[in-house]
């Protein structure tokens, strides 16, 4: 839902809202107040890193993309860490060979996070879903 959120944005200004919104949710309604705690930490620096990610509207989309996976790799292994669902760098190699090479830069991942996400929001929020002719 978070990255669908982000890459729905507008503008950079448009991220930086959806992103203050994202993190009032987490510290309010998130279950495990220990990962509320890390994630606040984690925002408190978000928007000059979003600022100096230089991706335009999709920049908030890409820092919720690098908070995500350094939270994966926190966890990874631990005993919080649910067997079902294991915690490994996110797209998975499998899905985007190139999101994980870091030689290409951020280019890889904007387009999956664009591909993957913000056509739910088209869909979603699109005059023939909610028709009512």
């Amino acid at each position: 839902m978070f990255h669908t959120i982000t890459t729905s944005a507008t503008s950079l200004s448009d991220g930086l809202s959806k992103l203050n919104a994202i993190r009032d949710y987490v510290h309010v309604f998130f279950g495990c107040r220990d990962c509320a705690s890390h994630f606040a930490k984690m925002a408190s620096h978000m928007h000059s890193e979003v600022l100096t990610l230089n991706q335009g509207r999709l920049s908030a989309a890409v820092w919720l993309w690098r908070a995500h996976n350094k939270v994966n790799a926190r966890i990874k292994g631990s005993q919080t860490e649910d067997p079902s669902h294991l915690k490994q760098l996110w797209p998975y190699q499998s899905d985007c060979p190139k999101c994980q090479d870091g030689s290409r830069g951020q280019g890889p991942i904007m387009g999956y996070l664009q591909v993957g996400y913000a056509w739910l929001c088209l869909c979603f929020f699109s005059s023939s879903v909610f028709d009512l002719h």
